[in-house]
């Protein structure tokens, strides 16, 4: 119940102009549990996001590390089994930056550094190619 032209539900006089919302902490409070299970119909089907930039799929996994990066960054490849592999980088607007490696590799984690010293800030884009299957990944370059 609110006390006619105000916001409050406390039975509370406003002291001043600015009310601040404090008092609907207890009012929520009171409800949490309905306002859970709302939160948790709308967000159902929402996919929970991955804290990580690793990318993965069924024979290799790519990632960058730092991210963001000032002047290099370190692109692992990790590969389940020996395959020719093409690891290339674009910028945004989609042109080659750098093929970083075209050919075969052994089973397990390769690393190839992107300079960035000749780069200007922005977003590049990696990609992995081994058969059939591609990766990509974002670095962020800041200077």
């Amino acid at each position: 119940m609110m006390i006619s032209g105000t916001t409050r539900t406390d039975w509370m006089l406003d002291s001043g102009v600015i009310d601040m919302g404090f008092h609907w902490m207890n009012a929520l409070s009171d409800h949490s549990g309905e306002i859970s299970q709302l939160l948790d119909d709308v967000f159902e089907d929402v996919e929970e996001p991955r804290r990580n930039t690793e990318h993965e799929c069924a024979d290799m996994r790519l990632f960058n590390h730092p991210n963001p990066f000032n002047p290099t960054t370190t692109i692992s490849l990790i590969v389940d089994e020996a395959s020719a592999v093409e690891l290339v980088v674009y910028d945004m607007n989609g042109r080659l930056i750098s093929t970083l490696h075209r050919g075969n590799l052994k089973a397990g984690r390769h690393q190839f550094i992107l300079e960035g010293n000749s780069l200007p800030t922005g977003v590049y884009l990696y990609r992995a190619a081994v058969g059939d299957q591609v990766l990509t990944g974002k670095a962020i370059l800041i200077k």
